[in-house]
């Protein structure tokens, strides 16, 4: 009875352990069997992507501790060491992981990544080109290169590797740089529809898009972001309540009053309101009314048009 190890690469180590019962007719018993001996791999062949069926290149499955294991070792720690933003040793420990798997892309991906970190996008690229050739159908690859080759002024194949990206997988970054680009060469529309998609994303990317979305509707529609209401002090004083639920600070904030009949009909116009000062997102703050002659009674059919607000930059 034969047995195959099966790797294939794609995200980190995606291990295929497959059973081949090439020579024995299923079994119809429901008896569990023993297919590791917890000390070697006789009995086992290996298989690694890119390699001949029964080359174990590198010692990539070995048994430790009575443990089947993968040589990802180097890789392993090349991530830990680039969480702590030591890229010299990453970079050192994914050279080494290269040469025991020259062919696992996501290791040349991870080249690409510490480039980029260290604002590198040139020397990013062709690190992502050898990741794309080698696995063309991961989503990763091809939005690390589409970044890449945005950092480095390239915004045409930027935007054809990013589109790649989003047909292997939609994500909110992809989304995001796309609107990006969509909005440097003015369309507006479609640079709308990219943050909208990418504002899904609860994440630091996803609250930019979020804002860049914001900054482009603002103009048109202030009133989403901007609420106005009418309220009398203890001294019967009726002020106009401002609010910014903008996820960024305003300014030139101005609402005009109005009162309406039972009909939604206009009767009465005040005095354009602008706020001095800039409101932070979530804050609020209260003005003068500019409209006078207003009963308690009639407070729940006075509104206040948001004329304009600006992103205080």
């Amino acid at each position: 009875m034969g047995r195959c190890l099966a790797l294939v690469g794609a995200v980190g180590a995606l291990l295929l352990l497959t059973p081949v019962f090439a020579d024995e007719p299923v079994r119809k018993e429901e008896a569990w069997i023993q297919l590791f001996n917890g000390k070697n791999l006789d009995g086992w062949t290996p298989k690694i992507r890119g390699y001949a069926l029964g080359d174990n290149f590198g010692d990539t499955f070995r048994v430790e501790n009575g443990v089947l294991k993968v040589a990802y070792d180097k890789y392993d720690k090349a991530i830990a060491a680039a969480r702590k933003k030591d890229f010299a040793s990453a970079r050192s420990l994914t050279g080494e992981a290269i040469k025991l798997l020259p062919r696992e892309g996501r290791f040349h991906e991870m080249l690409g990544e510490l480039a980029l970190a260290e604002k590198r996008p040139e020397a990013a690229i062709p690190h992502y080109e050898k990741a794309m050739a080698l696995n063309p159908g991961y989503f990763g690859s091809w939005l690390g290169a589409g970044v890449a080759q945005l950092q480095a002024g390239n915004k045409a194949k930027a935007e054809e590797w990013l589109n790649r990206s989003v047909e292997l997988l939609p994500t909110a970054p992809a989304a995001y740089y796309l609107g990006n680009i969509a909005r440097d060469r003015g369309d507006g529309a479609k640079a709308m529809s990219y943050y909208r998609a990418a504002a899904k994303s609860n994440s630091p990317i996803g609250q930019a898009a979020a804002a860049e979305f914001m900054r482009m509707d603002l103009p048109q529609n202030p009133g989403n972001y901007v609420k106005a209401t009418g309220q009398f002090d203890a001294e019967g004083r009726l002020f106009v309540v401002v609010r910014n639920q903008a996820p960024v600070a305003l300014r030139d904030v101005q609402v005009t009053p109005v009162l309406v009949n039972n009909a939604g009909r206009v009767v009465q116009q005040g005095s354009p309101v602008r706020l001095r000062g800039t409101l932070k997102p979530g804050g609020q703050t209260a003005v003068p009314a500019g409209v006078g002659s207003i009963t308690r009674e009639q407070l729940p059919y006075l509104r206040f048009h948001v004329d304009g607000a600006r992103v205080a930059e």
